[in-house]
């Protein structure tokens, strides 16, 4: 077994309940447990027998083992959750898909209305699921619109109005039909059939014969998606089924669920897990990761494996995801139940062998279309970097670009870059223009970039004379405390301000004392705050008298900035004296940057920083969307940069979106593939994820426009409030369409009102 790389010391681990978090040399989190006796399971992890080498592998990276004691297991089951969530360790259980999940979510308006979504907001709103299929939740809706005639939140989606009775409907009969479809898709399908069943009567009655024979369709069609299944339940409890199947490092679930004891819903989901992560941590990581997002919750839930804090886990669901509703965990043993379990890992297997195939036919489509594009490209070695290149607008407005790109045939989606197009005056359209300068900024990246760059050449000439650097001698100490006395505290405080050179601030592990000195003379105190990992905290700086007023703030400024971004923060937060503001604003730091105290003579203010750029690798080919004018335009820029080790004229191509044909330097006709062409295949997928990575950005952009314009506009609502209300409600819709209630829990009673009165 490979040492741990620190000595451990079991007495110096509590034996309290909690969790234990191991980190490596590069300060990053690996694994998150929690434990009923923190010693003995962190203990564990450092015998030398019964070990897997995958857990070898994880101790022999630790660095240092954190532990956090709570009061309870339950507490330890909660802090856990949100540790995994906050961090995702390499070694913990992860769910893949839960970007993936979508929701119908049913307004909450006086004519409710149908959306798919993928958050639920407390909004007022009905939300149902989560589904895992896009395909089937489209199948719902169209269900729905067809025999509920629901509307939906896009009138441009209304396909079935009126399907059901075959005439306009009245609102209070809408609203009927909204209370019949949600206690339909949450599983009372009889109550359902039984409200149709004496509407069609009633019509027949009446002699509405149509009408009455529409509800007939739509009742055969509703028993018949309903038809006596393989299992059902007598007892008529909500309960879901859940089991697994592992594929090396790939954990397959399913959930299936059952209301009113009939099969109602399946989800399939894909986790990440290591070998040595046992079956009982897969099924706790499971329904920790996965019931955050159910709205319709179960009274048991049957499970493959034995938990040992099974009753714990059953008041942590309860407690954090249900609403205070009892949940029961279960272990089937005989009977109806056990042949649903088997039946869940038989989904759980089939979607792990569909995934094998989909890759094997991946892979081998990529290994064809690699050496096919460099055959008929003329390419000396198949292209293993390919970036693709795609601008998007709307009329003009919020011009974008962006580039994709795909690594031996697969996405890699950490190298994606989006680009705001600068060069061109408002509303005009230029796509040629557009890619030329996004092809420019691109390759200029390819140049070694400085290490630091100076805000103007008179700080470049003063970075060689000024310097900071941390307090070491008595002398320097003296020097620091008569600055931040005399010149910093004292004016500000008044002259009976009492100054105190021990006070324990100075003496803290995350602050940072440090002088600034010119020509080799201290004339600065400067300190800084390392509290965390991302933001630098500027508690002090100022200059003794003879050095006031003459640029040497700006330059140390340069200087911190500097500092920061060597030591990995991502920006600096200050709390500056309304004298002070003019010239942090001139050095590009905004007011209300973070959330720090407001007072009459302190403001928050911050910067993010920009940090040092790397230099990018080349790409072996460049696709450009388009045709033979769209790449001539994109052309043009290598002929003023000297990109060594690229050529334009091979490495260059683009594709035409009607013909699908692809242009070359220099060459007046084009290639033309088959349509099956796995070359083909992989251009049109990348140029199908440029055009798709484009467009969303350029949505966004706009999004962000529409509501700066709709809330900026409402008294009382600043950029903090408005910050909190686009995390809670996402758009101005729902905003708009939330209950006073929900609104509350962000805003005021004034800063409602003037809402409700503006919006």
């Amino acid at each position: 077994m490979t040492n741990a790389p620190f000595d451990f010391k079991p007495k110096e681990i509590p034996t309290d309940a909690g969790c234990y978090l191991y980190w490596d040399a590069e300060d990053k989190l690996l694994y998150v447990g929690k434990a009923k006796n923190l010693r003995k399971r962190v203990s564990s992890y450092f015998q030398k027998t019964n070990q897997t080498p995958k857990t070898q592998l994880m101790v022999s990276k630790i660095s240092k083992i954190e532990t956090r004691s709570v009061g309870s297991e339950i507490e330890a089951l909660i802090l856990e959750n949100n540790l995994i969530k906050e961090y995702r360790p390499r070694f913990n259980i992860l769910m893949r898909d839960d970007k993936n999940f979508l929701y119908l979510r049913v307004t909450n308006e006086d004519e409710p209305k149908l959306e798919m979504v993928r958050r639920v907001v407390k909004d007022g709103s009905t939300y149902i699921g989560p589904k895992t299929s896009a395909r089937d939740f489209r199948d719902t809706i169209k269900f729905c619109q067809k025999f509920f005639g629901v509307k939906m939140v896009k009138p441009g989606q209304d396909y079935y109005i009126n399907q059901l009775t075959g005439h306009k409907i009245s609102q209070d009969e809408y609203r009927l039909n909204i209370e019949r479809m949600k206690r339909f898709l949450k599983g009372n399908t009889a109550e359902v059939l039984k409200d149709i069943k004496e509407k069609m009567m009633a019509f027949a009655k009446e002699q509405k014969f149509e009408a009455a024979a529409k509800l007939r369709d739509t009742l055969e069609s509703i028993e018949k998606s309903t038809q006596k299944q393989t299992v059902e339940f007598s007892d008529l409890i909500d309960r879901d089924f859940v089991n697994f199947y592992r594929d090396g490092k790939n954990i397959y679930l399913v959930r299936m669920a059952f209301r009113q004891g009939r099969f109602r819903d399946l989800n399939q989901l894909k986790f990440r897990g290591e070998e040595f992560n046992e079956d009982t941590d897969v099924i706790r990581q499971f329904l920790a990761q996965f019931y955050e997002k159910v709205t319709d919750f179960p009274r048991e839930i049957l499970i493959p494996v034995e938990l040992s804090d099974a009753e714990a886990m059953e008041s942590f669901l309860s407690q954090t995801f249900f609403a205070g509703k009892r949940v029961e965990l279960i272990v089937p043993k005989i009977g109806d139940k056990v042949k649903v379990m088997k039946l869940a890992q038989i989904n759980a297997k089939n979607q792990a062998e569909k995934a094998k195939v989909a890759a094997l036919s991946q892979a081998q489509n990529f290994s064809k279309a690699l050496p096919e594009l460099a055959e008929v490209l003329q390419l000396p070695t198949p292209p293993e970097r390919i970036e693709c290149y795609d601008i998007s607008h709307l009329s003009g407005t919020h011009t974008v670009a962006s580039m994709v790109v795909f690594e031996n045939g697969k996405p890699k989606t950490s190298e994606y870059r989006r680009f705001k197009i600068k060069s061109l005056e408002k509303d005009k359209i230029d796509d040629f223009a557009s890619m030329e300068e996004v092809l420019r900024r691109r390759f200029m990246r390819t140049q070694t970039p400085t290490e630091f760059e100076p805000s103007s050449n008179l700080v470049r000439t003063e970075l060689e004379r000024l310097t900071m650097r941390a307090v070491e001698s008595e002398s320097d100490w003296d020097a620091y405390h008569q600055i931040k006395e005399h010149e910093i505290l004292r004016p500000h405080n008044g002259p009976d301000f009492k100054y105190n050179r021990e006070h324990k601030d100075e003496f803290k592990t995350k602050n940072h004392p440090m002088v600034l000195t010119y020509n080799d003379e201290i004339i600065g105190s400067v300190r800084l705050d390392h509290s965390t990992k991302t933001r630098l905290t500027l508690r002090l700086l100022g200059f003794d008298k003879a050095h006031q007023r003459k640029g040497h703030g700006t330059v140390a400024l340069q200087l911190i900035e500097q500092y920061a971004l060597e030591n990995g923060f991502k920006s600096i937060v200050l709390k500056a004296h309304v004298s002070a503001e003019k010239f942090y604003t001139k050095n590009n730091y905004k007011k209300d940057f973070w959330k720090g105290d407001t007072s009459s003579d302190c403001l928050p203010m911050g910067k993010k920083l920009v940090a040092h750029k790397e230099k990018w690798v080349l790409p072996d080919l460049v696709v450009i969307d388009g045709g033979k004018g769209q790449l001539s335009s994109a052309l043009k820029i290598f002929k003023d940069l000297d990109v060594e080790g690229f050529n334009p004229k091979t490495q260059v191509i683009s594709l035409a979106k009607r013909e699908e044909q692809i242009f070359r330097p220099g060459k007046s006709v084009p290639i033309e593939l088959s349509f099956d062409s796995p070359a083909l295949k992989l251009l049109q997928r990348l140029r199908d994820e440029a055009h798709r990575f484009a467009i969303s950005f350029n949505r966004s952009l706009r999004a962000k426009s529409q509501t700066k314009s709709i809330l900026d506009d409402i008294s009382g609502i600043g950029g903090t409030t408005k910050k909190k209300l686009m995390q809670t409600f996402e758009t101005v819709s729902g905003i708009r369409e939330a209950s006073d209630e929900a609104l509350l829990a962000v805003i005021n009673k004034k800063q409602l009102e003037n809402l409700r009165r503006q919006l």
